[in-house]
């Protein structure tokens, strides 16, 4: 079990001071930690879903984003517009649409589809 200490720290308008996925393996050890101004001192998470972690909204539909990809994976990637012109066409566009970055959600999907393509 890997062991994260934590001694004279002071965390100042900071949201969260210790963010865990649920389920880790770690034990944490706090000594002389004082937080102003702060919200949540330690906070286990979910881990997010493919599509929260490609920066798509929560309520993307993860069959549809499975779906996407496996149709990128028979587009070269050399034929950006073509794999483009994919997305706009597919059931998750609307979802692309409402993200915060779409340029970094289509960059994320392209490079899942590659590392896919690679794995078989």
């Amino acid at each position: 079990m890997a062991k994260l200490i934590m001694t004279n720290i002071r965390m100042i308008d900071t949201d969260v001071g210790v963010s865990l996925r649920k389920g880790s393996n770690l034990e944490v050890e706090m000594d002389d930690v004082v937080m102003t101004r702060g919200r949540t001192l330690f906070e286990e998470r979910d881990t997010p879903s493919l599509a929260q972690s490609l920066g798509l909204p929560e309520d993307t539909p993860a069959e549809e984003v499975v779906r996407v990809i496996r149709a990128l994976q028979v587009i070269p990637n050399e034929q950006t517009s073509e794999r483009i012109e994919a997305l706009k066409g597919s059931s998750i566009w609307t979802y692309i649409e409402r993200s915060a970055n779409a340029a970094t959600v289509i960059e994320g999907l392209f490079a899942v589809a590659a590392y896919a393509a690679t794995i078989g």
